[in-house]
Formats: structure tokens, sequence, C-alpha cells
């Protein structure tokens, strides 16, 4: 690969000369004293290594400014055959530490000088061949205190990775995530003691949550690839040498539509065939199509820190980036495609905020202009907080070009605002000023509050990039392994994949269709279908049928009674009914948002209900709950009058099964014990649905609704 072009000017190094921060030295065979700057491979940031090289160099630290030299490498891209090697000493007789190849691929690492290196020199061995020459590397160079190398392993996961063999982890939307770390302390006790029980382990799970611990958990609500990070310090502060990961699969939802034309109006007793299948099936009900997800393509770091008060300090908040080619740089400011960042505060203008990429340019994203003006809040600030600042409420905040919202300042101004609406905005400088950055490496977030009278916190920041620079995006898709309709009374045949169904009431019948996918996720989705009573006009004949009288002969003066009754019922009762299949809980649908199943009535002579002691037979339901005390269920006439069946009975006690509200029942709900099967007298008066005016002209035709009201955290 050829990297990206740009002009560099760079002091030539001899042997022994101390580099200076911010230089960029390309490997040669040399020996050199340095505590700053960037090791490069011989074609630097903008061209490939060249062929047969054999190069050996020795670096040693500064006495002056640390004990241990440390190398970090972003990311890596060595041509198969190549070969790059450290040893821990002054030449390539000491201790091999390391080699790399081919086989890394780019992913991050850093190498140091150990505490048994009395020289506390890194050498640098180089060979490549004649073929498949690569970009190379740009590692940091520091010097750190003395330490003991160690490494770090994920020792245990649950779910475990699948196939065992692989560092894949495959999850469910919301699936918990259990994580255990070990360390690898090879050179423990020469200098002091490491263990587990002193070293920080850190955990970033790439959605920009970071955790600290030995065994954490961890859940991911929203479908996509993520890359887990683990690193860690021991007692005396030293950071481990490698950085483990593990790569995580959320799966996303397949995508379920139903054909239309396969679905007609039916009647009470009408048979219909549902069929679920994939979405080039042509008679398919329900077409299932698995969707594609990917891998994250913005970079997102955790933070939820207290922004230091006009006290001289800057809040400088880093993230680290690995992934893209040695030597990629922004190239254009397209690429850079969005800064975000979750912030509140009591007053935006004392903020100044820039944006630094790793070799140090940077970007004005909000500017301070001096004190002066209307308090503008960001977020939900606690205002009046300055003696213990508590975290508000943080909103989002993007800078972004083009966009059409001006910077933050003149946002506000232009429209007279006290507080800065959650979008969009232009940077106060052009994010021009970052073309030529280098996409590896620490990218920082700098803010400054430059007033001391308001207060405010971060909690996360990202940035985002278009996924054209990635060298790769993975993406995954794990189809689907199995399908099952769910359980319904009206089912009169099912298979595989079909079900045969006659609803024998009018109303609403719902199917659940339930798939799952490679992973273990299920999914699912419901059919409604409107069914029509039976008395419907279009369900049958209206004409009423008679049994023909027998022949009677008669004598003159004799009289004969004559009885015309037709064989149907002019009186029958019809039922309504749905079958939501719907899960419910209080956060869903707390006091005041209740759920609601509609049963649409129709083809009733009555406008009115003028006995609805009479008139309503029976409300059933069948509900499913794990704390019947819990749950309100009343009864809304359409034009909205009220019934209250039950009220917070039941107790701790689980579920409504076959519960029946009759007028013709003998016992009160609220005297009865859970599951209350059988029949029952509401809690409220049948007279409480007395005289609703019943919308439609006859046969008329209006929802009914049964309320459900969780009072508590439930589920059903």
């Amino acid at each position: 690969m050829v990297k990206m072009i740009r002009i560099l000017v760079f002091l030539p190094v001899l042997c022994f000369s101390t580099a200076t921060f911010a230089q960029f030295i390309p490997l040669a065979d040399t020996t050199l004293s340095a505590c700053g700057g960037f090791l490069t491979d011989s074609g630097e940031r903008n061209f490939n290594y060249r062929a047969n090289e054999n190069l050996v160099m020795t670096i040693c630290p500064d006495p002056t400014v640390g004990s241990r030299i440390r190398l970090n490498f972003p990311a890596i891209n060595l041509g198969r055959g190549d070969r790059l090697c450290f040893y821990d000493g002054k030449d390539t007789l000491a201790p091999l530490l390391l080699c790399i190849d081919f086989s890394l691929g780019n992913r991050p690492f850093s190498v140091q000088s150990s505490a048994n290196n009395p020289d506390s020199c890194l050498t640098i061995a180089f060979r490549s061949d004649a073929q498949e020459e690569a970009a190379g590397w740009v590692a940091n160079i520091e010097c750190i205190q003395e330490c003991q190398n160690f490494t770090t392993a994920v020792l245990f996961s649950d779910p475990a990775a699948l196939p065992q063999d692989t560092n894949t982890i495959n999850l469910c939307p919301g699936g918990n995530l259990f994580l255990r770390a070990r360390g690898l302390y090879t050179q423990n006790n020469n200098l002091y003691a490491q263990a587990d029980s002193t070293t920080t382990f850190s955990w970033d799970f790439g959605d920009g949550v970071v955790r600290t611990g030995r065994t954490v958990e961890h859940n991911y609500p929203q479908p996509g690839g993520y890359t887990i990070k683990l690193s860690a310090i021991d007692a005396r502060g030293c950071r481990s040498t490698n950085v483990a990961e593990k790569k995580i699969r959320v799966a996303p939802s397949p995508r379920f539509s139903a054909d239309a034309s396969l679905l007609p109006e039916i009647c009470a007793g009408d048979t219909l065939l549902l069929v679920a299948g994939p979405s080039n099936a042509p008679s398919a009900t329900v077409k299932v199509t698995p969707q594609t997800a990917s891998f994250q393509t913005d970079f997102i770091k955790g933070e939820n820190q207290f922004i230091p008060d006009n006290d001289g300090r800057k809040l400088e908040s880093s993230l680290a980036i690995d992934g893209f080619f040695v030597g990629q740089n922004l190239t254009e400011v397209d690429n850079l495609t969005g800064i975000c960042i979750n912030i509140e505060h009591s007053q935006m203008r004392d903020l100044n905020i820039v944006l630094r990429c790793p070799n140090g340019s940077s970007a004005v994203l909000q500017n301070f202009n001096g004190p002066g003006g209307n308090l503008v809040e960001l977020g939900q600030a606690n205002l009046n907080d300055d003696a213990a600042p508590r975290p508000g409420r943080g909103y989002e905040y993007c800078w972004k070009t083009p966009v059409s919202n001006n910077n933050w300042s003149d946002y506000v101004d232009s429209f007279n605002l006290d507080s800065l609406p959650i979008g969009e905005y232009r940077p106060f400088q052009s994010l021009s000023q970052l073309l030529g950055c280098p996409l590896n490496g620490e990218w920082v977030l700098e803010i400054e509050d430059l007033n001391s009278t308001e207060n405010g916190f971060i909690f996360s920041w990202s940035l985002q990039f278009d996924p054209v620079v990635f060298p790769r995006v993975e993406t995954f898709n794990p189809g689907i392994s199995d399908l099952i309709w769910r359980f319904h009374p009206s089912i009169l045949f099912q298979d595989e994949n079909s079900i045969s169904v006659s609803p024998s009431e009018g109303g609403f019948a719902s199917y659940r269709l339930i798939v799952q996918d490679s992973f273990q996720c299920n999914f699912d989705t419901t059919i409604t279908l409107p069914v029509k009573p039976q008395n419907d006009s279009t369900c049958g004949t209206c004409l009423l049928t008679f049994d023909k009288l027998a022949d009677t002969t008669l004598c003159q003066g004799d009289s004969l009674q004559l009885s015309f009754l037709p064989n149907e019922r002019l009186n029958q009762v019809l039922g309504f009914t749905s079958f939501p299949q719907y899960r419910f809980n209080f956060v869903q649908h707390p006091p005041g948002t209740p759920y609601e199943s509609v049963i649409p009535v129709s083809n009733i002579a009555q406008r009115v209900l003028t006995d609805p002691r009479n008139q309503i037979e029976s409300v059933c339901i069948d509900l499913n709950s794990d704390w019947n005390s819990d749950l309100d269920i009343f009864l809304r006439a359409p034009s909205g009058e009220l019934l209250e069946l039950s009220t917070g009975n039941g107790g701790s006690d689980d579920n409504f099964i076959s519960t029946c509200f009759t007028a013709r029942a003998s016992d009160p709900i609220n005297a009865g014990m859970a599951p209350f099967t059988g029949d029952w007298l509401p809690e409220g008066s049948w007279n409480d649905l007395q005289g609703p005016a019943l919308k439609g002209i006859g046969p008329y035709s209006s929802p009914m609704h049964l309320g459900l009201y969780p009072k508590k955290s439930m589920n059903c």
C-alpha cells in the first residue's frame, strides 16, 4: 500500500544523538538517546518500507527524563515474510522480547525495556524480503519509570466465543455479557510484587462505556459490531504491554413484511392459511428477511467528568484510535463526518473547546470570547450548585461540516436563546485545520471553563469517520435458523412454517410468529386480522328460514292457530374477541398511560346500551402477570364511559385465567383469589355503561377498549 503523501521536514539523526519531541525518526543502523518523537519504518509516513532491508537500531532513554524505553504502536502493517523483533538490551544478543510479523494484522501493541535490563535500552531489528513491502509503522517513543513487563488476557466470558478458537462473541440485543480478566506477570518480584488483586483492569466496550474491575458485566441494547479493549495498570502505575481484544456481534432484528394480497377480510368461521418464509418465497404471507449489521465506524469515549471551573486547569479527554492503515492521514474534511459531545453546563459562553489530533494540529470547536452576554444552558444543568456541583442531564451536540446551523455562540445570539437545542452545529474554526492529521493515534478533546460563576459535566464524546476511509468495515448477517407460530386457540393445523386458522368470533385475531437466528436470538412479529361477526351482511344471507307446515283438514266452523317462527334465533349472543399477545410493563404503561386492547364491535342493532346488565353477556380475559395487585383493569365504551372490572386484587399472586365478569355471577372479584378462574361481579356497576352514545349508523360499528393500568414494576 502507498501511504498518503505529505511533505515532511526532519533533522538528521546521528549516533547517540538526542531526539526532540514530535520528530519522526526512520529506522536505521544507529544508536540514539530519545524520550519523545515517533519511530517509523524506512518509508517514513509517506511510502512503504523498502525491499531486502536488514536494519538494527538501539534506543536508550534520556537519563534526565526517564529510566525505561517504551514504544507504542497504534497499528502495524507488515508484508508476508517480513519481521520486526525487539531485544531487551543494547544489541541483538540481549534477551528477545517479541517478534511481529504479518499475522498480527493491523492491531495495536506496546513493547518496553524490562526491569531486568541494566541498560534500559531497546534494540529493534527489522528484516524484509524481496517482495510484498507494506506500509510499516509509526510508533510513539516514550520514557517511563522502571516497570516489570506484563500482559493481560480475557480469562473467561459468558457467553463464550463461538467457535471457541475465535475471538468473537455473539450476543442478542440487551443480552448480558460477563467477562473476567487476568494478568500474566513474567517478571513478577524482580523489582516489586505484581498480582491481579493489585492491578487495575480497564475495559473499553466500544460503545462509549468504560468500566474497571477484574470481573465486569455489560450489555449492548443496539445491534452492530463492537470491539472490547482490555488494558491494565499494575500497582506501580505501569501499563500492560498489550491490549487484549474481543469482538462482539449483536444480532440485528430481521425485517418482517406482510403480503396484503394474501390477507383478505374474513368472517368468523372462515379458514385462512398463514405462511411464513423468506422474502423470495411467492406464497409467503409473512416474509422474513435477515439483516446485515456492521462494526462501528465511530469512536466513543465515555467520561462523566466534572469540568474544572476557572482554576487554570483544562479537562483533557483522550481517545486512542487504531484500525486505519499505518500512515493514513485525514486528506478530506468530509472524511471526518462529526465530533459529538454529551455535556451539561449552566453557561455555554464560559467554555473553550478544542480538538487536538495525534500530530498536535487542532481546531477550535467552541470559542470563549470573554465574559458577557446572557446565560445559555447546555443540557439540563443543576443551577446554583457551585458549592457542591452535581451532574445534570447531558444533551448531545455535534460539530459537522457542512451544516446549516451556525456555531454555538452565533446560533444562540441569532435567536436570542437561553439554552442550546440538541442538534448539529458548525465548529468555530474550520475542520480543515485538521487536514494531514494521522488517523491512528491519540485524539484529545480539551475543555476549559474560563469563568468561575457556573459549572458543568461532560458524559461522553465521539469521533465519526466516513466508512470509505476504513481499510475494511466488517459486516455480519446471522440469517434465520428456525421459525414457529405461537399457539392460538383458533389454529386448526400447524406445520413448520404455516398455520391454518379459523377464528370463531368477530373482533381481532392476532397470530405471533417467532424466528430464531444463528446467534440463538429470538425476534417476533404479530399478524392481526380483523374478523367480521357471522351476522355481518357480507358474511352470509340475512333471509330467515321456516319449516313447511303440514296440510290440515278443517270442517266448517273449526279454527286453526298458525305459528310462523323462523329457525334462526332472533335474540342471539354475538361474541367479539381479541388476542393481542402483547407484553407490557410499568415503564411502557405507567399510571395515566394504560395499555389498551381494542375490540371492534359491529352489526349490533342497538345504538345505545339501555340495560348493560342484560345486554352485555360477559367480559372475559386471560392475562399473565407476576403480581396481580399491581393491575387496575377497566372496560371503556366507545364514548368514554368506564366500567371498573378489577382494581388491585390478587395480592402477590399471578395471572387472571379464564376470568369472566358477568351480571349473572354471585361473588365480587375482590372476594376471589388468583388466578380468578370463573364468573365474577365487577367492582363497578354495570349501569356505569348505561346510555353511552354508540357512534355509527346501524348496523353500528364501534370499538370497545380493555384498559390495563400497571401500578408498579411488573410484566404482563
